[in-house]
């Protein structure tokens, strides 16, 4: 994926947010698109904050993958972070899947059309 914004300090300025977050108090999740990425954002993190010390609380870094089978008995002030690649990862598999449908709904309604005209024969021929 190439991407102009690239190099802009998105996930930078997500991981400062996500370390304000937590040091205000609140669980954090921070989610990257795979665990490649996710791990990426863990080290990044570390080397933002080297001095930062888990005494208490929950951060934790899941994939999107993960996410739904992990966080299950979290409380609702969890915040979770979404990196952007992790976000426009979604978006490229939902349009994906969402011309899938499209191209299946055609193939149907064409099926469909042939049997009309199929049981619209038989009604002619038996009634004509």
């Amino acid at each position: 994926m190439i991407d102009g914004n690239r190099g802009s300090g998105r996930t930078t300025l997500m991981l400062s947010q996500a370390y304000r977050t937590f040091m205000g108090g609140d669980p954090v999740i921070i989610v990257g698109a795979n665990l490649r990425q996710t791990n990426h954002l863990r080290k990044m993190f570390f080397n933002m904050f080297p001095n930062f010390k888990l005494i208490g609380g929950h951060i934790l870094f899941l994939s999107r993958y993960e996410l739904e089978n992990k966080t299950q008995g979290f409380n609702s002030n969890t915040v979770v972070y979404w990196d952007h690649y992790a976000v426009e990862a979604d978006r490229d598999e939902y349009k994906e899947e969402c011309f899938k449908l499209k191209t299946y709904i055609k193939t149907l309604q064409n099926h469909l059309n042939k049997i009309k005209d199929y049981v619209n024969d038989i009604v002619i021929t038996k009634y004509s």
